[in-house]
């Protein structure tokens, strides 16, 4: 949960990193062509497998505070339509 409320901050409320860097380098033109790399760090959890941890974790705390709040799923909507419909598949009575 802590990670997915980092991630989330980062995004909504991030600054900009600002680097003073001064280096020599000695490279092909080719790779000096494709200057310095301006990703962040915190796209270094956007991963498969790190959304997938954080999404199971994330499910699993909605339905424990579901369950312990006793409010039924439905009550959790604020908007959408949605519907149940009960078949019954036992054949029909004729009289």
């Amino acid at each position: 949960m802590q990670r997915m409320r980092t991630l989330r901050d980062t995004i909504a409320h991030g600054k900009p990193v600002e680097k003073n860097e001064d280096e020599i380098v000695t490279s092909e033109p080719e790779e000096l062509k494709r200057g310095i790399s301006l990703a962040s760090d915190w796209e270094n959890e956007v991963k498969p497998e790190v959304v997938k941890e954080c999404l199971e974790d994330l499910d699993t705390l909605w339905k424990t505070m579901i369950e312990k709040s006793g409010i039924d799923v439905f009550d959790t909507m604020t908007q959408g339509e949605g519907s149940i419909t009960v078949m019954d598949a036992s054949p029909a009575k004729v009289t």
